[in-house]
Parts: structure tokens; sequence; C-alpha cells
């Protein structure tokens, strides 16, 4: 073993241990970069027609394309979240303090238990025994919840720093990656290109049409009727994400609620606006925002989504089906480049 082959494995030994010692101090900030460098790609568009305007000054237009994001997407929807936060505690309040929402499900359980009757003698439904499970399982987490609201706004922040610098010197982060790659720049280029296909086509159609039929669902609640429409509405924005029953898995319990207290016409209006209103969304934004170059199966979005949330918390809405489009970048790549020419 010469001099220089050991000279290049001490050199390789300390690049390696000082990039993991790199990642783990910026571990807790990770997620903040991966949302920073998606946003920077959905919003680059945007800003290059700024940039323009601006006589090419690439700080201030990055500047403005956050400020123009912040009041256009972040604002209302901080607003929305605080919304429907405060919806979640007015049900925890239900459930485990003055018992009207104990009272509210005991009449709905005893119109249901008189008509299951007809047929099961027996049947019965112990609403407090249910209850009492909810109102336990709500206090464990209610702590869990607002630590993830918390870190939601922490790692927005920080991804909102991180989207500046993105937008206002993406093209040198992206020849420093290509750089410093060992893969081929052929390669390491056709996986970024990928990866902002992928990337467009899962948060720019996927989500944020999940997202619009959520607030969709939510409005249709509160026009006809159904209490607490913010809080489901964001229930079925995740639901959305479900093959073939999106939405139904709330709008169809609401259609319920309504039809057990007798609103037969809110009950029929909310169904007439389930299939309008939030059922013709896909078929009219999707065509136009999903990239039909890169085909994710929605049930792995789905569980990006939930394998997102449950690792990354709250953020994890986004960050999940990033993961997500970054393996198919790959596989992408690998399938054109290298699974193709092995069968030649």
């Amino acid at each position: 073993m010469n001099e220089t082959t050991i000279q290049r494995r001490v050199l390789i030994f300390l690049l390696g241990a000082t990039f993991l010692l790199f990642i783990f101090l910026v571990r807790p900030f990770l997620s903040s970069l991966l949302l920073a460098a998606a946003l920077a790609i959905i919003s680059q568009p945007l800003c290059n027609s700024v940039k323009k305007i601006a006589g090419g000054r690439a700080g201030l237009s990055a500047m403005v394309t956050i400020v123009f994001l912040a009041l256009i997407v972040l604002v209302p929807i901080g607003l929305l979240g605080a919304y429907i936060a405060t919806q979640a505690l007015n049900v925890y309040s239900d459930v485990a303090g003055d018992g009207r929402g104990v009272a509210l499900l005991e009449g709905i359980a005893t119109q249901i238990e008189d008509r299951a009757r007809v047929f099961a003698p027996d049947f019965s439904i112990d609403i407090h025994a249910y209850t009492g499970q909810i109102a336990s399982w709500m206090f464990g987490h209610v702590g869990m919840i607002f630590s993830n609201v918390a870190q939601f706004f922490l790692v927005l922040s920080l991804a909102l720093l991180g989207l500046y610098y993105f937008l206002k010197d993406g093209k040198k982060f992206v020849d420093a990656v290509v750089s410093y790659s060992p893969l081929s720049d052929k390669y390491d280029r056709e996986i970024i290109a990928r990866l902002e296909i992928a990337v467009k086509s899962v948060l720019r159609g996927s989500l944020i049409i999940a997202f619009i039929q959520g607030i969709l669902t939510g409005v249709g609640f509160m026009i006809f009727g159904v209490p607490n429409g913010a809080l489901w509405g964001s229930i079925a924005a995740i639901s959305a994400l479900v093959p073939t029953v999106g939405t139904s898995l709330v709008l169809f319990p609401g259609i319920a609620y309504l039809i057990l207290q007798q609103n037969f016409i809110g009950a029929a209006g909310l169904f007439v606006w389930g299939m309008l209103a939030v059922g013709l969304i896909d078929n009219f934004l999707g065509p136009r925002l999903i990239e039909r170059k890169v085909a994710i199966h929605p049930f792995l979005i789905l569980l990006s989504v939930l394998g997102g949330i449950s690792f990354f918390g709250l953020i994890g809405y986004l960050l999940g089906p990033l993961v997500l489009s970054f393996l198919f970048a790959i596989l992408k790549v690998y399938q054109v480049e290298f699974a193709q020419k092995a069968k030649e």
C-alpha cells in the first residue's frame, strides 16, 4: 500500500466522519432544510418573474417572493390552524368537561339503538365508556399536540430563512452538489431534474388538491350545520389522500349526523355540496396541477403523509411526500440509465 493510497483513505475517513458529525449537529433542523428546498422548487418560477421586474437583483427578488408567499399562503394557514386548535379544545371540553357533548352523543346513540333494536333487541351503545376512553386519550395527547404546533412554526420559520438563500443562491447550491457528488454530473443533473418534477407533482398537485378539498369540506359543514367544521375539514384534508373514498370518510358521517338531527334539508345539501364542490375539484384541478411525468400512486402518498406526521410531527404532512419524491426520482434514473441497459 503506497503513501498516496493511505492519504486518500485517511482523507475519505475524515471527510465521512466530519460529514456525519455535521449531519448530527443539524439533525434537529433537517426538516426545515428539506421544506425550504421544496418551497424553493415550487416558488422558483415566481421568483424568476420578480427578478425580471427587479432588474436581476436576486436578494430583493427572493425577499419579495417570500413576503408574497407569507401574505397569500402562510398567514391564512396560520389563522386557520389557530381556529382548528380552538375547535379541538372545544371538542375536548365537550367530551371531558361540562358534558354537553356527552349528552348530544347519548341522544344520537338512543336514536341508533331504537332503530337497530328492530333487528337486534339486545343492541346497545355504552356512550359513557367510549367518551371516557376518548377523554383519556385526548388528555394524554393534548400536550403533544400543542408541542407539535410549536415545533411546526419553529420549523416553518427556519424554512423561510433557508428559502431566502435557496432562491437567492439556488444555482450555486446545485452546482456545489454536482461538483462534490461522487456520481457523474449527468446522473446528478438527472436526479435533480426528476426530483423537481416529483416535488411539483406531489406538493403542487396531490397535497394542494387535498388541502382545498379539506377547506371545502369544512365550509360545507359550517353552511349546513355540522359543528366544528374547521376541525373536520382538517381531517378531511388527510382523508382526501385515501384512494377511491377520499373525503367521503368525513362527509358521510357529517351527513349521518344531520339525518339523526332530523335536518334532512341540511343532509341533502351537504350531500350535493360533497358531490359538486368537493368531488369535482380533483377532476378540475388535477390535470392542471399534477405533473403526469411522475406517476406516484395516491396510496403511497397517503402512507408518506401519515409516516411523515408520525416521524416529523405536523410538518410531516409536507416532508413525508418529499422523501417519497426523492425516492422516485432516484428510481426513475436507475430505471432509465441502468435497469433498461442491463436487459439489452
